[in-house]
């Protein structure tokens, strides 16, 4: 569908380029003549330019007209496959949303059981260096041993025993 919608833009580009075209031509008094097949001719005739392009115009209107009628028949047709079907499409959908809550919720008890296993690490890590560990604060995201050092100020006095 998608495809014939382009299909008829690029027919309605192309007849709004030829008269914009016909348009400068006229504007120029151009009168040249081409030669052209003509529909129901056996051979090829002279016509004008500017004839050359209207008679492109009609034929890229029928185009055009097809297309869009093509793009409603198909939206028409996709619109009832959609009704006919919506039944059967809540069903996968509510499938895969049990399955998408079902991964949330494993996730979810993993995230807890990391978690309990963070306290129980802020635990041991107070029972060995007697530093005292909020167990409520305790989280991955508050590293305990590995969190960046406190910045160090150093007075000048003592600055110069330092080696």
């Amino acid at each position: 569908m998608i495809s014939v919608r382009v299909r008829a833009d690029a027919f309605a580009k192309e007849m709004q380029a030829k008269r914009q075209k016909i348009d400068q031509l006229r504007r120029e008094g151009h009168a040249g003549a081409v030669k052209a097949y003509v529909e129901g001719s056996d051979e090829f005739r002279s016509i004008s330019e500017i004839g050359a392009l209207e008679a492109d115009i009609e034929d890229l209107d029928m185009r055009y007209r097809a297309a869009r009628n093509a793009t409603e028949v198909l939206a028409g047709e996709l619109s009832a496959v959609q009704s006919e079907n919506r039944g059967a499409w809540i069903e996968v959908l509510k499938e895969t949303e049990q399955k998408l809550l079902d991964r949330y919720m494993d996730v979810q008890r993993q995230v807890q059981q990391i978690h309990e296993d963070w306290r129980a690490h802020a635990t041991m890590v107070e029972s060995i260096t007697g530093e005292r560990q909020s167990l409520d604060f305790a989280s991955p995201s508050r590293p305990i041993l590995l969190k960046d050092p406190d910045t160090v100020v150093i007075s000048t006095a003592t600055a110069g025993a330092i080696t």
